[in-house]
């Protein structure tokens, strides 16, 4: 999955509105995005968090 078809995931049923606008709106942050990438029922939406939280926070590069 590339980061355009992370962006248009739905996220969960409470707001079913896809992850690139929330994102962009500031609802989905990281701690959500690794909320989702880690316990989110739906496969799709964890690899579509999974996807963002490499894309727009990367971790830094141990030594």
């Amino acid at each position: 999955m590339n980061i355009d078809e992370a962006r248009q995931i739905l996220w969960l049923k409470n707001n079913p509105r896809p992850l690139g606008e929330l994102y962009d709106e500031g609802y989905l942050t990281k701690r959500r995005l690794e909320w989702a990438a880690q316990r989110a029922y739906n496969s799709e939406l964890k690899q579509a968090a999974q996807v963002l939280l490499n894309a727009l926070h990367p971790s830094p590069i141990s030594k």
